[in-house]
């Protein structure tokens, strides 16, 4: 048993130690050094006398026996703190264990402390928790000198709640400046798999060939998914590309968290990484396809031809897809041609498809225009069903580059004949935005960031 220090604070009263009694009197009794209390203990029990209550009473002398109050002491669950901690949780103070009374993940913990009903263990190396074992002859116990008794060894299922941590780091980056990092279990952002880039706020990474080994901008790296437990960076500072760097998850990390947790475990503070520049610097990149997509205009959608009539949307663009009106022939109907407010339309025997044309053009309030073919039929007695379809936005003109590499940035704006555009990358692609000008057989010209080098780019936009 560890040593430990309690105090009492009583007016009065008597403890037995062995076989001796000491008596108290108005002052705090301190006991040192591997005392128990229980029926087989050290303390056994407590006698009092002389207490006397507000309305003058005394109470004689009287004694009582130490007993375990509740249960016989069991486990209740054990859990992971951090990637060196762990807590076995009992339904009783613990007054004594040791690391030889568990097993973590099949080791002996380095460490055991107790907190009332909380055993504590620490390991040596990082753990990830599958179970802790505990022995069926083990020195646990409570004050009383209430055992834990197994008939066997257990193995107790850990509640992990312990945030992922960087296991590896790769210690020199690839040609094209990237390395990988390793975590102990699989993570995601939080802002979704799209933006899987913008868990690199949750990294620092220093220049260490930089002079004071400045911090790189968070603008100047790149993080794209690799596996489920592992992230690829790339160093994209001119300045880095062929210098060491230092990497490290940063303390309070919130963009990068365990997969599936909720709520969200964020992944730990992790200790820090150097990482070698590439052995070869690729710096190097060329186009090797070019394509041009012609503007389009927006187009509403419409419906098929039917006995030589048809439905366009008064909209262009999209909104009205999937939208469908009915033509249903009702002969004794009164009037030629009904409109009801969701556009549906019932003739009488009488109408003919100019007919719909004509009542449609007057109904101001509706989607959709009427259009008459040349070859109008007869409108059928059964309700035919007319469906809105292939609507659809304009479209800019675009001028598309396929590169021989990926992870570049354009440097300004993309050249194409006289005219200067904007661009946007997409891993190999970039895609220049042209409106409605005509760019076959014009010369683009422009400038890429690859590997820490402005590469220029240029060419003839060629039709195929």
């Amino acid at each position: 048993m560890s040593k430990w220090c309690k105090e009492v604070h009583i007016e009065h009263f008597v403890s037995r130690i062995g076989s001796s009694n000491i008596f108290h009197r108005n002052c705090v009794a301190t006991f040192f050094n591997s005392v128990v209390f229980g029926k087989n203990a050290s303390v056994q029990g407590i006698w009092t006398t002389g207490l006397q209550s507000k309305t003058g009473q005394y109470v004689s002398l009287d004694s009582r026996q130490l007993e375990e109050n509740g249960a016989t002491l069991s486990l209740l669950e054990a859990k992971q703190k951090d990637a060196k901690t762990f807590e076995v949780v009992f339904n009783h103070v613990i007054a004594s264990a040791t690391i030889s009374d568990f097993l973590v993940n099949g080791k002996y913990p380095s460490n055991v402390t107790i907190d009332e009903n909380v055993v504590t263990l620490k390991t040596s190396d990082n753990v990830d928790g599958q179970n802790i074992t505990v022995f069926a002859n083990n020195s646990i116990q409570t004050y009383s000198g209430n055992r834990l008794q197994l008939s066997a060894n257990v193995d107790i299922p850990v509640n992990n709640v312990a945030s992922p941590r960087v296991t590896a780091v790769k210690d020199q980056r690839e040609s094209d400046n990237s390395f990988v990092v390793t975590f102990s279990k699989p993570v995601a952002s939080v802002n979704g798999e799209a933006n899987i880039d913008q868990v690199k706020n949750d990294f620092i990474i220093h220049n260490l060939g930089g002079q004071n080994t400045p911090e790189i901008n968070r603008n100047d790296i790149k993080v794209e998914r690799y596996s489920d437990t592992q992230l690829k960076v790339t160093i994209e500072d001119p300045a880095a590309v062929d210098k060491p760097v230092r990497f490290q998850v940063r303390k309070g990390a919130n963009y990068l968290y365990l997969a599936g947790s909720n709520p969200r475990v964020y992944v730990g503070e992790s200790d820090t990484y150097r990482v070698e520049a590439p052995t070869t610097i690729v710096d190097s990149v060329r186009v090797v396809t070019s394509d041009v997509y012609a503007a389009k205009d927006a187009v509403p959608a419409q419906t098929v031809v039917k006995f030589g009539l048809s439905f366009v949307s008064k909209t262009d663009g999209t909104a009205d897809n999937d939208k469908s009106i009915t033509v249903s022939k009702v002969p004794d109907q009164v009037e030629l041609v009904v409109i009801d407010a969701a556009g549906n339309i019932t003739v009488n025997s009488k109408a003919v498809v100019k007919d719909i044309a004509e009542a449609v053009s007057k109904k101001a309030d509706l989607f959709y225009t009427a259009k008459v073919g040349e070859n109008a039929g007869t409108i059928p007695a059964t309700e035919e069903k007319f469906v809105f379809d292939n609507g659809a936005v304009a479209e800019p003109g675009k001028l598309t580059l396929t590169l021989s590499q990926s992870n570049v940035k354009v440097v300004g704006k993309i050249k194409v004949g006289d005219v200067e555009y904007d661009s946007t990358v997409d891993g190999k692609v970039i895609t220049v935005q042209t409106g409605k000008a005509q760019v076959y057989g014009a010369e683009y010209s422009g400038k890429v960031l690859f590997n820490g080098k402005e590469v220029p780019i240029h060419g003839l936009v060629l039709q195929k």
